[in-house]
C-alpha cells in the first residue's frame, strides 16, 4: 500500500469536494454529506495554510 504524504492528500482533497455527492449534500445517513480528513498532528501547520489558500479561491463555484 503507497502512503501519501500530507501534501499529495491535500492536492487530492479539490477533486473529492467538486464530486456531486459531496456538492449535493448527499449522504448515506440522516445527515448532511461531508469528508473527515484526519492527519498528523504535526502537519497542523501545513494544512492550516493550504486551507487558507484554497479558501480564498474564487473558482471554487461554492462558498467555504
Amino acid at each position: 500500500m503507497t502512503v501519501l504524504n500530507i501534501h499529495e492528500r491535500l492536492n487530492r482533497i479539490e477533486n473529492r469536494i467538486r464530486n456531486d455527492p459531496f456538492v449535493s449534500n448527499r449522504s448515506l445517513s440522516c445527515g448532511n454529506g461531508g469528508y473527515i480528513f484526519d492527519y498528523d498532528p504535526e502537519d497542523e501547520l501545513v494544512v492550516r495554510d493550504f486551507i487558507s489558500k484554497f479558501s480564498s479561491r474564487g473558482d471554487l463555484g461554492f462558498d467555504i
